[in-house]
């Protein structure tokens, strides 16, 4: 038998381990059936917010989003597809290109379970340009911003031009320079990236400052002489050879930092190309690229005996390469025909109080910050290559890209630009409104094709 002693004692050591632990368990217990409830209770929550959403849709009258009447129209879509209704506010701000906040709208919504909501509204602009509309909705169970942008009668966008008294003389002077210098032109077939159906050839020549600049040239082997599509670079952009079946493509690479890092130059953030030199309208780099694409049409004017037909040649470039194709065929009318997608350098002034206000951060504006030179001495030697004051110079046809929501090249400046073109150049010019940023769309590219093929490569001279 065990001693009556030794139970008590095993007693007492198991009702103080149970004291002890059944807390602990308890707890345990109880803490596994909270997470356990809670976790329950989110994915509740999760399946009630995954079985609906709201859906709203800012929509301009215009496709293009492009008003010449009195008016501006918009409608307001709002899609619930929650099992309950949702109920709070819409709210519209037209605030201006440089964020100066013009007037609103405010409504009081309830869209029901299930169902959507339209609500239009119209109201007056009274200054030509383009404007954000910003949208903020905030119901039940949703919040959101939309922006938007429109224009209102772009073609009666007018800016001061600042051109400086002597740009005319300036570029005249700039051309001399060039033309005292010995091109040098160098032609040299290359077999490597030659294709069955194109020759491919390496061209070089001298340009301002003697500087050596390289350039591509695709022709076709079938006998004849072709059009010239001449493509201009976008920003330190090296432009790779392509091939067309019925045109010659001549790449413009124009001066890069390579050039600059072999005279002797480095370049960093305050250095940047775009910046480089600019304390002086002479020594700017862009004067020296502008003058390697005059060079370049030096060079194609005087080679037609390799199979160009020099009374179609056309220009083409986008961003940089579409301001470098304005300047061009301004500077030089042999040109055909010039295509430009959202120019850049387009009015100064206007961009600069565009981009201090709004995208502050993007380039160019943000090196121009950088140079720490005075805002009226900048703007001095910019005005020698704003290209709103080359336009006046120009007497082909022109086909122009912008979009509207372009923080690098705004509307309103490409427009300041356009709207100087000489009249006879107009009424042969066109300009596309795209609903996009810096870049294009597929469907321009057909249509630019399209309008290519219709003015210079399907019509002999």
């Amino acid at each position: 038998m065990i001693p009556f002693k030794k139970i008590t004692i095993a007693i007492c050591l198991l009702i103080a381990v149970l004291l002890f632990v059944l807390p602990d368990y308890l707890l345990a217990n109880t803490l596994k059936q909270i997470i356990s409830k809670n976790a329950e209770n989110a994915k509740l929550q999760e399946s009630v917010s995954s079985s609906g959403s709201v859906k709203v849709k800012v929509t301009s009258r215009n496709k293009d989003c492009i008003f010449n009447g009195n008016k501006v129209y918009y409608k307001f879509n709002i899609k619930n597809t929650y099992s309950t209704p949702q109920e709070g506010t819409l709210t519209y701000e037209i605030v201006t290109d440089k964020n100066k906040k013009l007037f609103g709208g405010k409504y009081e919504i309830k869209v029901g379970s299930k169902s959507s909501l339209n609500i239009k509204t119209s109201f007056k602009i009274n200054t030509p340009g383009f404007y954000d509309i910003i949208t903020t909705v905030n119901l039940s169970d949703y919040d959101d911003t939309i922006k938007t942008v429109f224009g209102y009668k772009p073609l009666l966008i007018k800016t001061a031009s600042h051109k400086p008294d002597d740009f005319d003389q300036f570029w005249e002077d700039s051309r001399k320079e060039l033309n005292a210098i010995d091109p040098d032109y160098t032609v040299e077939y290359n077999k490597e990236l030659s294709t069955p159906t194109h020759k491919l050839y390496n061209v070089s020549f001298q340009s301002l400052n003697n500087v050596t600049v390289h350039s591509w040239l695709s022709i076709p082997r079938l006998r004849g002489n072709y059009p010239v599509m001449v493509v201009m670079p976008g920003y330190k952009q090296k432009v790779k050879p392509f091939f067309a079946e019925d045109q010659a493509i001549f790449c413009v690479l124009v001066r890069n930092t390579n050039d600059l890092i072999k005279a002797g130059k480095n370049l960093n953030d305050e250095n940047e190309f775009c910046i480089f030199n600019i304390a002086n309208r002479e020594d700017f780099i862009y004067r020296g690229v502008i003058m390697d694409c005059l060079r370049s049409m030096d060079f194609i004017f005087s080679h037609a005996e390799i199979g160009l037909d020099i009374k179609r040649v056309f220009l083409s470039g986008g961003s940089q390469g579409g301001a470098l194709s304005l300047i061009t065929a301004s500077l030089d009318h042999r040109i055909a025909i010039c295509e430009t997608e959202n120019p850049i350098f387009c009015d100064f002034y206007n961009y600069y109080g565009i981009a201090s206000a709004k995208t502050p951060n993007e380039f160019p504006f943000v090196y121009y910050t950088k140079t720490k030179i005075p805002w009226n001495k900048l703007m001095s030697v910019l005005s020698y290559y704003d290209v709103q004051n080359f336009v006046p110079n120009i007497y082909c046809p022109c086909m122009f890209a912008i979009g509207t929501r372009d923080p690098i090249a705004p509307p309103t400046c490409i427009f300041a630009a356009y709207n100087k073109l000489p009249k006879k150049t107009k009424r042969i010019s066109e300009i596309n409104v795209l609903d996009i940023g810096h870049e294009t769309t597929k469907e321009y590219l057909s249509l630019k094709n399209l309008w290519i093929d219709e003015n210079i490569v399907s019509v002999r001279q």
